[in-house]
């Protein structure tokens, strides 16, 4: 486990997760660097904001303005994020030339994100850097399975957030621990993500 931020490699591929919040929750950005030749991913950088440092209510154009500072630092191949929470931000961009996927919040996605958080942590594939929110927020998780085995991810709520920077981290574990599984090169993986960018700039 190392400390974060970290500086950018050539021979990684880098995914970021947006949670927005704007009101009552934190807005979290996680990004993981994706290493398909020694089968691992990274998380490099965590940013988080709450509302009660912007008097209440986040100023949005703050989180898109990190995320454009991120897509310059680590030349992001995806920022997966779900469309409900922000859809106004991400066709801004995608706009700005953002690769923006989407991640609807449906329970098979929820149940692949849960899956990929536990088997990445048990098999040592999914690293973390030292950063005390995203540490706090993944002790807040909890993954349950319902009747039909199927997962599901809750939080505790309080006035530190809702485990946004978990979240965060959760909406891209799916596909950085799919890319650094697949022994594949750079080169190819970053035309898979590509696939899931659906947001089109205008």
């Amino acid at each position: 486990m190392g400390r974060g931020p970290k500086q950018p490699r050539m021979d990684r591929l880098y995914i970021a997760g947006l949670d927005i919040g704007v009101l009552h929750d934190r807005s979290a950005l996680c990004i993981v660097g994706c290493d398909p030749l020694n089968g691992v991913a990274e998380v490099v950088s965590v940013q988080s904001w709450h509302p009660k440092d912007y008097g209440g209510e986040i100023d949005i154009s703050i989180v898109e303005s990190a995320i454009l500072a991120a897509h310059k630092r680590y030349g992001l191949m995806s920022l997966l994020a779900d469309p409900s929470q922000a859809r106004f931000l991400l066709q801004r961009l995608a706009d700005a030339g953002v690769p923006v996927g989407v991640k609807d919040f449906v329970p098979a996605n929820i149940d692949a994100m849960a899956l990929a958080l536990i088997d990445g942590f048990r098999n040592r594939q999914l690293l973390l850097i030292e950063d005390e929110q995203l540490h706090a927020d993944l002790l807040r998780l909890r993954i349950k399975s319902n009747a039909f085995g199927k997962r599901k991810l809750t939080a505790i709520s309080d006035e530190a957030g809702h485990a946004d920077a978990a979240i965060s981290l959760a909406i891209i574990a799916p596909e950085v621990l799919e890319i650094a599984r697949s022994g594949i090169s750079l080169e190819y993986a970053a035309t898979l993500t590509s696939r899931k960018c659906w947001f089109q700039s205008k």
